[in-house]
């Protein structure tokens, strides 16, 4: 399913989940492509596990995995500051992100080599 009007990776993920949602159905994993083709793993279940028990999920041993999780990480900080009417912060955050996305190319490139 294209999400084209999702502003995030999980944005558009929980646009498809809307669109899957049964009452038996379980699908909560899903992997989002931005236009430049790099796919970001979303899991709505653990994040939102995570944010109801207050903490993250333990930090993935594999590289890519744990960069991965601190994009997530970073996009929930945002948007809670955000929420929270904190626009400065919101914006410093805003630029960790940008970062911790680069630092997740980089090692998706070199675990590729």
């Amino acid at each position: 399913m294209d999400a084209l009007s999702a502003a995030t990776p999980e944005d558009a993920a929980r646009q498809a989940w809307a669109f899957m949602r049964k009452p038996d159905s379980t699908a909560n994993v899903f992997d989002i492509a931005d236009d430049a083709g790099n796919i970001t793993r979303v899991d709505l279940q653990e994040i939102n596990e995570a944010a109801a028990a207050g903490r993250f999920a333990s930090v993935p041993n594999n590289p890519v995995e744990a960069a991965r999780a601190a994009v997530q990480a970073l996009r929930f900080a945002r948007d809670c500051l955000v929420a929270a009417n904190a626009p400065r912060a919101a914006e410093r955050t805003r630029l960790a992100l940008s970062s911790a996305t680069g630092a997740v190319r980089h090692v998706e490139n070199k675990a590729a080599r």
